[in-house]
């Protein structure tokens, strides 16, 4: 159970670092990128 949890925290994490990276540099094309997602 114990490294389910800190399985979870860190796809947690990624996907957080991944949303402000992808804010931080593509501010102009978040906007398509979120259309095709």
């Amino acid at each position: 159970a114990f490294l389910t949890v800190i399985a979870r925290l860190l796809s947690v994490i990624a996907s957080e670092a991944r949303q402000s990276l992808t804010k931080k540099t593509l501010n102009p094309k978040s906007e398509t990128l979120n259309n095709i997602k």
